[in-house]
């Protein structure tokens, strides 16, 4: 398994970790494939990094000096003591990062989190997305 894609809960992925600055994400990743803007927040700007390869977001958030605050990966590159989590089932993935989890039915997903910062995405009895945020 390449490190690069190791989950690390509360801390990043890899090399990457939350709180980074955007300059020292792309010193790790490399220029995104595509940069984004949301305000949909008061008070909060987000900017997205987007990587098309591996399936991965980065979210800078101003009110957190536009620092690092959220990953988001799809991808099945990213694994977990060896483990891939993307296509994992949701009380499988669960178990092998361990913490109390929460869930949340949102109509045609729902979403699982723990005390760490990790939220699965489940779609179709699937873990189809991980977002890690500081906890």
């Amino acid at each position: 398994m390449d490190k690069k894609y190791e989950v690390i809960p509360g801390t990043g992925i890899g090399d990457v970790e939350l709180g980074m600055s955007t300059q020292q994400v792309n010193q790790v990743l490399g220029l995104p494939n595509r940069i984004g803007q949301d305000d949909t927040f008061e008070d909060e700007l987000e900017t997205i990094y987007n990587y098309y390869e591996p399936k991965m977001s980065c979210y800078f958030y101003s009110s957190e000096n536009n620092e690092l605050g959220t990953i988001v990966f799809r991808s099945t590159l990213f694994h977990y003591e060896g483990k891939s989590i993307i296509g994992m089932q949701p009380k499988e993935a669960m178990d092998l990062l361990g913490g109390d989890w929460t869930t949340d039915d949102d109509g045609s997903f729902y979403t699982h989190q723990n005390e760490e910062g990790v939220t699965i995405i489940e779609e179709d009895g699937l873990v189809h997305e991980i977002e890690l945020a500081r906890p």
